[in-house]
């Protein structure tokens, strides 16, 4: 029975909206947990989570036998190298034309049983659990995340001794792994830095083994050999993106007042190359000496994040109602809202900015305080009539700031 507006339709349905802060109680505390300790340090952190809450072996067939998955996104590795695809994969004709490489079984699991390293990249994308887990990380961390699983058979440490260009979060479900750390041997690398990182050559400054429910805070450029301990392994990890000092003087490119960081470089040997010069450090000098300028950064940052992606379909039709006992999420994970000049309050997200009416910043804030909220909690929340707020949520996934949440 409908209340009277398209909008919203009246049911008895009693479906609690997801909570990470009940799924994933360490997901709030983490930003406190890693601050406590040196975020330039490797940190352990041993039972930090239940691992059945997050992922596990049958999600992952689950994703591999029903989702159209190739490399780069699915590759086998084993001695430092991925495999060609073809050998662990076969063609599918779906019509003429139209060909896929699906997962050959037999294939697929022989290069796992000799040693091989399944790789499955941006899974949290592939999976409504890891995608909600996901988004948490990127609210309590404000940067963006990407999450990866990784299984083994064998022992084989299939990478070899590396690095990574952005800290990782490491977490264990399933069998054991053995990581061995060594220090950095280039002080803060990037991708563009690799060729200059030798190999270290003394002792490792951490040699443990992860088990199911563990923790490992990775930072970049920390060299680690990782091999399964006995048996099969599971684990994930969450990339997490760094924002550098070269982001920061990239951004401020933008500031009117660095003209000189936009400049044309003076020509060698150019006798205006000194004045050049002097106007750069004059101007980036005064820039960087306000602390307030990496707040500023940050917050430029976030406004530009990316949105994450869930889609809510058919609510993008008007005429389609929206049942109050629904539980709806902020996909906007890093939103920021400032007061315009004219005293409009402005949202921003995905490098754009929303001038919204004054009811949707009102339905908006209680989002961004918990992870999703009913229909009818946010019209509560909001003082604002249900049926009012149903119309003004679906404007908001038609937007694509805010999705119907996955169900427990």
């Amino acid at each position: 029975m409908t209340t009277g507006d398209p909008a919203v339709l009246t049911t008895d349905t009693n479906r609690p909206p997801l909570s990470r802060a009940a799924r994933w109680p360490f997901l709030a505390d983490l930003p406190r947990l890693l601050a406590a300790h040196d975020r330039n340090r490797p940190q352990h952190h041993p039972g930090l989570l239940q691992p059945d809450s997050l992922f596990g072996w049958d999600a992952l067939n689950t994703i591999l036998g029903h989702q159209h998955l190739e490399p780069p996104q699915l590759q086998l590795a084993k001695d430092g190298r991925y495999l060609p695809a073809d050998t662990y994969t076969r063609p599918v004709t779906l019509r003429p034309g139209v060909t896929q490489h699906r997962i050959d079984p037999a294939a697929f699991y022989e290069r796992l049983t000799a040693g091989a390293t399944l790789v499955l990249d941006a899974v949290d994308h592939l999976h409504p659990g890891l995608h909600h887990f996901a988004a948490g990380l990127e609210a309590q961390l404000r940067t963006n995340v990407t999450v990866s699983a990784y299984a083994s058979i064998q022992p084989d440490p299939s990478f070899g001794q590396h690095w990574d260009d952005h800290a990782v979060l490491v977490l264990q479900l399933a069998g054991t792994k053995r990581w061995t750390i060594h220090g950095p041997t280039l002080p803060n690398p990037t991708a563009a830095t690799r060729s200059l990182a030798p190999r270290p050559d003394g002792d490792e400054e951490l040699d443990l083994t992860l088990r199911p429910g563990d923790a490992l805070y990775v930072p970049r450029g920390w060299w680690h050999l990782v091999s399964a301990s006995n048996g099969p392994s599971l684990h994930l990890t969450c990339g997490l993106t760094p924002h550098t000092g070269l982001d920061l003087i990239t951004w401020l490119a933008s500031d009117p007042d660095l003209s000189a960081l936009r400049a044309d470089l003076p020509a060698a040997g150019d006798q205006d190359t000194a004045d050049y010069l002097q106007a750069l450090h004059t101007q980036l000098g005064e820039a960087l000496r306000d602390p307030a300028v990496v707040r500023r950064f940050t917050a430029a940052a976030d406004r530009a994040a990316p949105v994450r992606t869930a889609l809510s379909l058919p609510h993008i039709v008007p005429s389609i109602p929206l049942d109050p006992a629904t539980p709806v999420t902020l996909l906007a994970t890093r939103l920021r809202t400032n007061i315009t000049p004219t005293g409009q309050t402005q949202l921003h997200a995905n490098g754009i900015g929303y001038e919204p009416p004054a009811l949707l910043v009102r339905i908006i804030e209680p989002l961004k305080k918990r992870d999703s909220a009913t229909i009818a909690e946010l019209a509560d929340a909001a003082q604002i009539p249900l049926a009012r707020t149903a119309q003004l949520t679906a404007l908001l996934i038609r937007q694509g700031l805010v999705a119907l949440a996955d169900q427990p």
